[in-house]
């Protein structure tokens, strides 16, 4: 999968990342070392890997300071002759919303 994580890393596009939050002021913090900033792009790098490599392990999705990292199962149909190989997807979420709950009684 090391090939997989290095592909999304080669081509998301972690500068219009940097951009967005530079623009929002959406700051990180280094866990007391330093004050909170916004990250780097290779931080930004740094931290979708690392999630990226837990969602893989853990086959689960990950977030974490607007990232979202998510394993996707492989896929197997008989029927369709359908044999997919498990994928990852790693997304940016500024804002969401969801009606996953909506009508919950």
């Amino acid at each position: 999968m090391n090939d997989e994580i290095d592909y999304i890393l080669e081509t998301f596009n972690f500068e219009r990342v940097h951009v967005a939050m530079l623009a929002l002021d959406w700051k990180w913090s280094k866990q007391n070392i330093q004050p909170s900033a916004v990250p780097t792009i290779e931080r930004l790098k740094l931290t979708a890997k690392h999630l990226l490599s837990i969602a893989y392990e853990e086959e689960t999705s990950v977030t974490s300071g607007g990232f979202l990292a998510k394993y996707h199962p492989p896929i197997k149909d008989s029927d369709l002759l359908l044999d997919q190989k498990p994928s990852l997807s790693l997304s940016f979420i500024i804002v969401s919303a969801n009606s996953e709950d909506y009508n919950d009684d």
